[in-house]
């Protein structure tokens, strides 16, 4: 069940109070740049938790368990990438692909400010980066061998699963549920919609199978 109106409300309008560093509004559509300071006195004086990137700031609240909210980063001249999110969710649907995708859709606007909604799931990037070496050293194990020690194979499997194309990041991830020929749908999906940026950060876990929680491209 999606959150309440008047519950969204409320948790926008603790970040809409004044503090040294500003308000939501300043990150959201003034482009202000000291989003982390923000943040953190953010954080001291509720029981939210923010993340953020370049083009979102996601937000955590008790109030909705179930969801968290997504506000793009707008100035005068740049993409809204929470509305590309949604957009790229409904091709997803369209297609067939969207339990790859964490299920995320627009909400409302408070204050001039859109508010999108995406699931909550668990977000682990540790887990997600053994996944790519794991897989990475089922592709090296034949050149085992070519190196001296455990530990040169181990840098060198480590090395490689840093550099991994999308391709090779969404069999990293979806090789153990998926068959390949759906793998390379979704890659394919991936490239015609500029799905582009799936590192350890952008995906989660949804009842232990991974997903895509970013994939408004940059």
């Amino acid at each position: 069940m999606k959150p309440s109106f008047e519950l969204v409300r409320s948790i926008i309008e603790e970040l809409e109070e004044e503090t040294e560093f500003g308000r939501l509004y300043d990150y959201a559509l003034l482009g202000a740049t000291d989003i982390s300071s923000w943040i953190y006195e953010v954080e001291d004086f509720s029981d939210l938790v923010l993340k953020h990137g370049c083009t979102k700031i996601v937000v955590e609240s008790p109030k909705i368990s179930e969801w968290v909210l997504k506000i793009p980063r707008i100035t005068k001249t740049d993409e809204n990438y929470c509305e590309t999110e949604v957009n790229n969710y409904k091709l997803a649907c369209k297609m067939g692909l969207e339990k790859f995708f964490a299920p995320t859709f627009f909400f409302c606007n408070v204050d001039n400010i859109p508010i999108y909604i995406q699931k909550k799931v668990f977000c682990c990037e540790g887990d997600v980066s053994e996944s790519f070496y794991l897989w990475m050293e089922k592709q090296m194990i034949e050149e085992r061998y070519n190196y001296e020690t455990d530990d040169e194979f181990d840098d060198a499997v480590y090395s490689a699963s840093q550099e991994l194309s999308l391709q090779e990041t969404l069999r990293a991830m979806f090789e153990e549920t998926d068959e390949w020929n759906t793998i390379d749908d979704l890659f394919c999906f991936c490239n015609r919609y500029h799905i582009n940026d799936l590192h350890s950060g952008n995906f989660g876990y949804d009842n232990g199978r991974a997903i895509i929680i970013d994939f408004s491209g940059f």
